[in-house]
């Protein structure tokens, strides 16, 4: 087969495998893990959070969004949406469930004051963004 008909079917590929590895290998080392880190204990123990909700639950509620966007992806991925003239239903919630996952992490970090992480999850945020516009693009595209 030629490049260009093999191209088309697989282009979208690479950001099932950039998010499955970043939310699936994340969530579950949190979700399944030892539990709430000492360090994260110490960055957010003098911030609201500590309060309302509690360190605890936004620890496991953070782990529960990043199973809930990888999971999201397998699905997607399961169901040959990355396909032309296939409906990107789940791929779309992944990617806003990243969206939304990405926000989280990036107000946590603002909280605490590390900005330079902070500004990389803002830079994340915005490149999930783009990587939607061109999935929806292509779905659009492929009608």
């Amino acid at each position: 087969m030629k490049l260009n008909r093999i191209y088309p079917n697989l282009k979208l590929l690479p950001v099932y495998a950039l998010f499955l590895y970043t939310w699936i290998i994340t969530g579950a080392s949190k979700l399944f893990g030892a539990g709430v880190g000492e360090s994260f204990k110490t960055d957010f123990g003098s911030t609201f959070l500590a309060s309302f909700p509690g360190l605890t639950v936004t620890y496991y509620q953070i782990a529960v969004f990043e199973l809930i966007a990888g999971v999201l992806f397998l699905v997607s991925l399961a169901k040959l949406e990355f396909l032309p003239k296939r409906a990107k239903t789940f791929l779309e919630l992944g990617l806003f469930m990243s969206m939304v996952n990405f926000a989280m992490l990036g107000f946590g970090l603002r909280l605490i004051g590390r900005n330079d992480g902070a500004a990389s999850l803002f830079f994340y945020f915005g490149a999930t963004a783009a990587i939607t516009v061109f999935a929806l693009y292509d779905s659009k595209a492929a009608k």
